[in-house]
């Protein structure tokens, strides 16, 4: 199965840079649209045809190992579900899911670390200014992208990948730009 830095890329020339699916002009955008509106693979597969079964599988199964390689539990915030329901195994939920939308700051990471979870994953470039992130029980990973959208963070997959390989409580690693 081709890694997802095969299957997807960005080029100016299509779609103004949107990540895409190589050989096409459709972007990866789609599929996770698809299958957060309650659409099947098989049914986005049928409306976009030059993409294969392959390349959507492994897309998905990149973005499935940068938590499932590691991390038991992780919550994300500000990047819009990239880790929903694609990590079979790992308890990954957003702030929102957990109910703690009002929850800012220290006062999230707290809770999150009472509820279990090992890693926060935030596209808060902030995070190391604004927490002791020395007494933080989390492992936290911030990632830096040019928006929050899926699109946007999909690149560093294998990026968090290789962080979620060295985890420890306290740390802050910040990815991309």
């Amino acid at each position: 199965m081709p890694a997802a830095i095969e299957v997807i890329h960005r080029d100016p020339d299509i779609l103004g840079g949107t990540p895409v699916f190589v050989g096409t002009r459709v972007p990866f955008r789609n599929l996770i649209d698809y299958l957060e509106g309650g659409y099947s693979l098989d049914e986005f597969l049928d409306c976009f045809p030059s993409v294969s079964r392959d390349q959507a599988v492994a897309a998905l199964q990149a973005a499935h190992k940068v938590l499932s390689d590691r991390a038991k539990s992780c919550l994300t915030s500000n990047c819009q579900g990239i880790w929903l329901g694609i990590s079979k195994g790992t308890c990954v939920r957003t702030v929102q899911q957990q109910g703690w939308a009002g929850l800012k700051n220290a006062a999230l990471l707290r809770e999150a670390a009472a509820a279990g979870f090992e890693v926060f994953l935030t596209s808060d470039q902030n995070t190391r200014v604004q927490q002791n992130l020395k007494q933080a029980e989390l492992f936290v990973i911030a990632l830096a992208a040019r928006t929050n959208k899926i699109e946007d963070l999909l690149p560093p997959v294998p990026l968090v990948t290789a962080a979620l390989r060295d985890t420890a409580p306290g740390r802050l690693v910040r990815i991309g730009n």
